[in-house]
């Protein structure tokens, strides 16, 4: 499954680098971070800080293996919302999701 997302991810990169520098993977990390960094506004700045926890799974959502995103349904949305913000946002950067969101509770 994992190779199935890089593809993918690979695949949109491909066709949205056009006129976007910090996606040009022939330039250094560094500087593909210091070009996008100029780009960016605070505010979108600011919400690189979110982390979305989609596949949460703990006593507080009431959510398991058994009901609730596992498997190849949360490959499927993942791939979902990373597609939709690479192709709708201003930066065509993803979004940091994670299987747990480490807020303190």
């Amino acid at each position: 499954m994992k190779k199935k997302w890089i593809a993918g991810f690979r695949r949109m990169n491909r066709n949205i680098s056009e006129n976007r520098p910090w996606m040009d993977t022939g330039k250094s990390a560094e500087e593909r971070a210091d070009l996008l960094l100029a780009e960016m506004t605070l505010k979108e700045k600011a919400g690189q800080l979110n982390l979305y926890a989609l596949y949460r799974s703990d006593p507080w959502s009431e959510r398991n293996y058994e009901n609730g995103l596992c498997g190849e349904m949360a490959v499927r949305l993942y791939n979902e919302i990373q597609k939709y913000v690479m192709e709708h946002s201003r930066l065509h950067i993803p979004v940091m999701m994670s299987s747990e969101c480490p807020h303190g509770h």
